[in-house]
C-alpha cells in the first residue's frame, strides 16, 4: 500500500487542534477527557465563557490560544424576508453584520483579543439552522487563516494583526437549480505546504482556489465539474505530488496542486456533500448520503474513473465501498482499526476500516428522532458524538456498542468540539466551554 504523506508542513504538536477537527481533519484528540460533566452544577467545566454572534464554526487551538469565528447582526429585532421553499425559511438579513475572529486563552477562556474583519449587509441568504459564519478557521502556527464565504477570507497572525484580504467572489452556496435556496457557505479553510485551500463549490461554477500561505497571492484555480457542495477538502503528498481530496456529487476528486490536473474521480449518490475526506490505514474515507448514500474508501494511488457500479463494484483504486451506509453530514472517524460513521439521523455503522466488513450498526438514541450535524472526535478511549438538541452522547471505542453517558449542555448547538490537553471545548448556540477536570 503506497505511503500517504498528510499534514500542515509544520510541527504540530500533540495537543494543537489546528482545523476543522484536528491535526488532518482526522479527529483524533489527546490526553482524557470526562466521560461526565454537569453544566449547571459546574461539575467537571474548567470554565465558560459567553460568545457573541450566531456562528457553526468549530474551535481551533494552537499551544494556549483558541481562535473562534463569528458573525454579529446590529440589530436588536431583526426582521426577515422569509422564502418558504421546500418546508425551509431562507433568512435574508437587511442590517450590518460584523465578522469576527476571537482569540481566548485556552487554560482560563480570558478573551485576548478580537478583530472584525468586515462589516456590511451581508451579500447571501442562510438557511434558517444555518449562519453567516459556519466557517472553521485554519492555523499553523504563525497564521490564522478565515474563511466568511462572500465577505472573503481574511489571515491574522496570532496576536490579531491582519496580514492579507482576498475576494473569492460571490459564494452563492446552494442546491443546483434552486438559487433561491441560499443555505449558506460552509467549507473550511485548510492549509498545505504553505498554501491555502479553499474547495468553492458554489452556484456559478465550482472550484479550488490555491493561494500562498505568506501573501495571500491566488496561485492557481481548480475547476471542478460539480454541483454546489459544503464540503471542506483534504491533501495529501505522494511520490512528490501534493494532491487535494474534494468530496463532491457529480466530481469526487483529487486533482494535482501543481497542475490542477484530475487525477482521480468518481460520482457520488448524494448530492450536496458535506463530510470531509479523511486520512487512515493508507486509504481515503469518502462518503455523502442526500439522495442516495454510499461511502468509499479509494487507494491514494488511484488514476481515474474509480466510480462502483453494478458491473463493477470494487473498481482498481478503491480498496472496498458501502451503498447503504454512508453520512450526508458528520464526517466519518477511524479509531484504531475500526471506521465510526454516524450520520446526520442518528445511526452509526461502525467498519473494518481496511476490509469495509461491517461490525454493527446501531441507533445512537432508541427509537426514531434528533438530528446530528456535529462531527465526531474521540480521546481517551471514548467517541464523542453531539446531537443538535445539545446532548453529548459518549461512546467507548470497540467492536461493542456501549454507551458510557449522554451530558446535556442545556441550548442547542452543531460546531463539532476541539480536543486539546485532554479537554474538550465546545461552542453552544451563545457560550463557549472548557470540560475538563
Amino acid at each position: 500500500m503506497a505511503p500517504l504523506l498528510i499534514g500542515l508542513g509544520v510541527p504540530v504538536q500533540a495537543n494543537d487542534w489546528p482545523s476543522f477537527r484536528g491535526r488532518n481533519g482526522d479527529g483524533l484528540g489527546e490526553g482524557n477527557p470526562p466521560v461526565t460533566w454537569n453544566v449547571a452544577s459546574g461539575e467537571n467545566i474548567a470554565w465558560n465563557v459567553p460568545v457573541e454572534g450566531l456562528a457553526l464554526a468549530s474551535p481551533i487551538i494552537w499551544g494556549d490560544k483558541l481562535f473562534l469565528t463569528t458573525a454579529v447582526g446590529e440589530a436588536k429585532n431583526p426582521k426577515f424576508q422569509q422564502d418558504p421553499s421546500f418546508g425551509y425559511d431562507i433568512q435574508r438579513e437587511k442590517d450590518v453584520w460584523r465578522w469576527k475572529v476571537l482569540c481566548f486563552d485556552k487554560r482560563t477562556g480570558k478573551r485576548l483579543w478580537e478583530k472584525v474583519a468586515h462589516q456590511g449587509v451581508p451579500q447571501n441568504g442562510r438557511h434558517s439552522e444555518s449562519t453567516h459564519a459556519n466557517p472553521t478557521p485554519v492555523t499553523d502556527g504563525s497564521h490564522v487563516v478565515a474563511l466568511f464565504g462572500s465577505e472573503g477570507l481574511f489571515c491574522f497572525d496570532l496576536e490579531g494583526a491582519l496580514q492579507w484580504k482576498a475576494n473569492l467572489g460571490r459564494m452563492g452556496a446552494a442546491p443546483e437549480g434552486h438559487p433561491e435556496l441560499e443555505w449558506g457557505f460552509s467549507s473550511s479553510p485548510i492549509i498545505h505546504d504553505g498554501k491555502v485551500l479553499v474547495q468553492c463549490d458554489v452556484q456559478g461554477g465550482c472550484f479550488v482556489a490555491v493561494l500562498d500561505l505568506k501573501t495571500g497571492r491566488e496561485l492557481r484555480r481548480i475547476k471542478r465539474g460539480d454541483v454546489p457542495t459544503f464540503a471542506t477538502p483534504n491533501a495529501y503528498s505522494l511520490k512528490g505530488h501534493d494532491l487535494v481530496v474534494c468530496n463532491g456529487y457529480d466530481e469526487a476528486a483529487a486533482y494535482d496542486l501543481s497542475t490542477g490536473r484530475k487525477v482521480w474521480w468518481y460520482r457520488g449518490r448524494g448530492d450536496v456533500p458535506v463530510p470531509r475526506p479523511i486520512f487512515a490505514h493508507g486509504l481515503i474515507y469518502m462518503t455523502a448520503a442526500h439522495g442516495g448514500r454510499n461511502l468509499l474508501a479509494v487507494r491514494p494511488e488511484a488514476v481515474g474513473d474509480v466510480t462502483p457500479t453494478v458491473d463493477d463494484p470494487h473498481p482498481r483504486g478503491t480498496a472496498w465501498a458501502d451503498g447503504r451506509r454512508g453520512s450526508y453530514i458528520p464526517t466519518p472517524i477511524v479509531v484504531g482499526d475500526l471506521l465510526y460513521v454516524p450520520n446526520e439521523r442518528g445511526v452509526m455503522a461502525v467498519f473494518e476500516a481496511q476490509t469495509g466488513k461491517l461490525v454493527y450498526e446501531t441507533r445512537l438514541v432508541p427509537g426514531r428522532g434528533g438530528s446530528y450535524y456535529a462531527s465526531p472526535v474521540t480521546a481517551g478511549g471514548r467517541i464523542y458524538i453531539t446531537q443538535n438538541n445539545g446532548d453529548v452522547h459518549v461512546i467507548k471505542e470497540g467492536r461493542v456498542f456501549e454507551k458510557l453517558a449522554t451530558n446535556a449542555m442545556g441550548e442547542k448547538f452543531m460546531a463539532t468540539p476541539a480536543v486539546s490537553d485532554g479537554r474538550l471545548f465546545i461552542r453552544t448556540r451563545s457560550r463557549l466551554y472548557c470540560v475538563g477536570n
